[in-house]
């Protein structure tokens, strides 16, 4: 199986990215210490893992020797995690211990090896097991898979384990630090406090003739970054160069006209709040997602966001399900929807949710 096949089906297929805005403070750590925990991890397995089973068909192939070429997630390996891991956190849970399985079934140190390694390693990250997803990265990273994926999933990890200096020698032995990289990877730069670089890399992003998409990539940067700046009319500057850009034949295009519309839907409503002062009490609001509307209830007292459940809406299932899963949480800790940002990689459904509370905020204006 050749190793650019094997890691672009297991790397594409799983878009994982954790927010970044209203996080809590991290508690600093030594290198030596979060290493300690990195190792520690290597050698156990989280809490949780008593009360998953291990279930998978009979017919899977866990060597992943057939995958390339087959569709049934019955049989090919990456595709059934993918079937499985649209499943919230029971369905991620079950893909670690079916991963763990399948690492002892394959070649160590073969692409198949290497591209469930790195699997699972972004797996963990999602799952927010930050030691467990370091001990995995580097691992693949060891081996020589680095790029975005694996530069992600380190830096984000050592990130929260509570040591900066790290994560940025982690994006830099992956090669993050130059080139074209990816939107998650420049959002990390900023949030580590390089914000020239992160800059530089979405500008070489809009300089790229080779790939029309990158310009589409690098303004969506460019407002990303702004946005976390509180720079809202140079965001809304960025994200409507987005909508005039000419049609690509890249079908992600689209999707990114709809990042920057459902963006700037939420900014003009977080605008529209400025400085309002909110009744006290439980009201309902509802905004576009990516395939439809998203309903909202919201409480609030002492004219503060005390409760956000969200109450239907139709969106792709394992997006929908992260936006749904973090963003209440994150607005209540907020008291508000201004200076959320939106999870990163379910953009148009979190910015749903946000539009969706600020509408309900509005009947709550006095």
């Amino acid at each position: 199986m050749p190793r650019r096949t094997t890691l672009s089906i297991a790397c594409t297929v799983l878009a994982v990215s954790v927010a970044t805005a209203v996080e809590p403070a991290r508690e600093k750590r030594s290198k030596a210490e979060v290493l300690k925990r990195v190792a520690a991890a290597g050698e156990t397995r989280p809490g949780w893992w008593g009360s998953v089973p291990l279930k998978y068909p009979d017919t899977l192939d866990l060597a992943a020797t057939k995958h390339a070429r087959e569709r049934d997630p019955n049989r090919s390996l990456f595709r059934h995690l993918l079937q499985r891991s649209k499943q919230g956190r029971r369905g991620r849970r079950e893909c670690i211990k079916l991963l763990h399985k399948a690492l002892k079934a394959q070649q160590r140190a073969d692409s198949r090896w290497l591209a469930t390694t790195l699997w699972l390693a972004r797996t963990y990250l999602k799952e927010q097991q930050w030691a467990h997803a370091a001990h995995r990265g580097e691992k693949a990273l060891a081996r020589g898979i680095g790029g975005r994926h694996t530069g992600t999933c380190l830096a984000r990890s050592y990130l929260e384990l509570g040591n900066r200096a790290m994560a940025v020698d982690a994006l830099k032995r992956c090669g993050m630090d130059r080139g074209l990289t990816s939107r998650s990877i420049i959002r990390l730069w900023h949030e580590l406090g390089h914000a020239a670089l992160a800059h530089t890399l979405a500008d070489r992003m809009i300089a790229e003739k080779r790939l029309d998409i990158m310009r589409y990539v690098g303004h969506t940067c460019k407002a990303d970054l702004y946005r976390m700046e509180g720079k809202l009319d140079e965001a809304a500057g960025e994200y409507q160069k987005v909508l005039a850009l000419p049609a690509s034949a890249n079908h992600h295009a689209l999707d990114f006209k709809k990042v920057a519309r459902s963006a700037l839907a939420v900014m003009k409503a977080v605008k529209a709040l400025a400085g309002a002062r909110l009744s006290d009490g439980a009201f309902t609001g509802s905004a576009q997602g990516y395939l439809g509307p998203i309903e909202v209830a919201v409480t609030v007292r002492g004219g503060k966001v005390t409760s956000v459940r969200v109450l239907r809406g139709k969106d792709v299932p394992e997006f929908y399900r992260l936006a749904k899963e973090q963003m209440p949480s994150r607005i209540v800790a907020a008291g508000g929807v201004r200076g959320v940002d939106a999870v990163t990689s379910a953009t148009i459904s979190a910015n749903g949710i946000l539009s969706a509370v600020a509408d309900a905020l509005a009947k709550a204006r006095r």
